[in-house]
């Protein structure tokens, strides 16, 4: 009964939409191919922390590279046809992971199933816009739906992984291709294509120039800038976290799936209690908040080495991603000027590709010339950055407001 309540706001929504969320679900059993990618090359290709780093560095970059290859290409072709390339392209190189493992061909489809998924995420998003019927209540409702198919799979994916990493990973694959291979052939059956509802102004032309943009979204902009800093905090929990708990566990990879699996629970359980008790409270403000609680939870992998030490950072960890992830992209939206919040929000995607690299390729470094001890020093010193920087743009927007 309690759960029949909770999905209520999910009834009535467009068949198309339903679709598009399972295929979010069953994608998301490997879009954690960061952690996936370190594991693999440092675990089964006994290779160092290092040359990890760079792969996953490149990994970035391609993801980068296919987030504007997919929005430039979105404009001239099909979405529903792009979309089901994309998917089964996804289909063959899980399948190939599972038929090349051991071997170092899978680092190069890993890195690929990286370009898929920078390419298919704007989608997503216009996906959901195209079957709302401009309607905002439906719109709220598909997103919110469509992110927790997101997190089912971020719950269940690592789990399996983590699991089936010594022995059973080529099974791993085959049951990602399989699911996937399932879900695309349904969406191309049953997934009728949509136009946007939007009204297209022809004759309006809007004229703006570099200095109109910043006097008009200054504070938008300084805010995706900053927020580059907690691009490069969160990336350590697919990165340097998994390589600690190696060193720390004899069954790291297992630890990892299950911590991953207790993170994703908890934002499906907790999301919405957090979300009501700030409802009231200033965006801005909520991202300072869950920045301290990203200090805590490294603070917590610095005093503690152990499954203590774990289950303390998972914890705080999740209440910051909560109130930061979901935060980040209303605090834009706020600051911005109305016609240029589409703008905006494509430069935080890019500043967070950016931040992902930068937080990769400079606490790679720190590891292999210094410790963990010093990476999370290291993490805690953005995070109060962060929060003050942050703390600025919100005095600053009551001074103007």
């Amino acid at each position: 009964m309690i759960i029949k309540k909770y999905l209520s706001v999910y009834k009535g929504l467009p068949q198309n939409v339903y679709l598009i969320c399972l295929a979010r679900f069953v994608s998301s059993l490997i879009i954690f191919v960061y952690p996936l990618l370190t594991n693999y090359i440092t675990l089964k290709l006994n290779k160092t922390d290092i040359e990890a780093a760079s792969f996953v560095s490149i990994a970035l970059l391609v993801n980068l590279a296919c987030i504007f290859l997919g929005g430039y290409l979105s404009d001239k072709f099909s979405k529903r046809t792009l979309f089901l390339f994309s998917q089964y392209l996804l289909v063959v190189c899980s399948f190939l992971c599972a038929l090349f493992l051991g071997s170092f061909v899978v680092v190069y489809l890993l890195v690929i199933i990286s370009g898929i998924f920078g390419f298919t995420n704007p989608i997503y998003n216009v996906f959901i816009l195209e079957n709302s019927n401009d309607n905002l209540n439906t719109k709220k409702s598909g997103f919110s739906l469509l992110y927790l198919f997101l997190n089912l799979g971020v719950a269940i994916g690592p789990f399996l992984n983590g699991l089936w990493f010594e022995q059973y990973l080529a099974l791993y694959f085959l049951l990602v291709a399989g699911l996937n291979l399932i879900a695309t052939v349904c969406i191309q059956l049953k997934y009728k294509e949509e136009r946007m509802t939007y009204p297209k102004q022809k004759d309006k032309k809007v004229e703006f120039s570099l200095a109109d943009l910043w006097s008009q979204n200054h504070l938008a902009i300084k805010a995706i800038v900053f927020s580059i800093l907690n691009f490069m905090i969160y990336i350590q929990v697919s990165f340097s976290v998994p390589l600690q708990f190696n060193i720390w566990f004899t069954n790291g990879p297992k630890i990892y799936g299950t911590m991953m699996l207790i993170n994703a629970s908890m934002v499906l359980l907790i999301t919405p209690m957090i979300l009501r008790f700030t409802k009231r409270t200033n965006p801005i403000l909520l991202i300072i908040i869950g920045s301290f609680f990203y200090l805590v939870s490294f603070l917590c992998l610095l005093l503690f080495s152990n499954l203590a030490g774990m289950i303390l950072f998972i914890f705080f960890l999740t209440i910051g991603e909560i109130v930061v992830q979901t935060n980040i992209s209303v605090v834009v939206s706020m600051l911005a000027g109305k016609e240029y919040e589409g703008r905006m929000n494509s430069f935080l995607l890019l500043i967070g590709a950016f931040g992902n690299i930068l937080g990769t390729s400079i606490v790679g470094g720190l590891i292999v010339n210094y410790s963990f001890s010093v990476v999370w020093l290291f993490i805690m010193g953005l995070s109060v950055a962060y929060a003050i920087l942050m703390f600025l743009v919100y005095q600053k927007y009551n001074f103007e407001k």
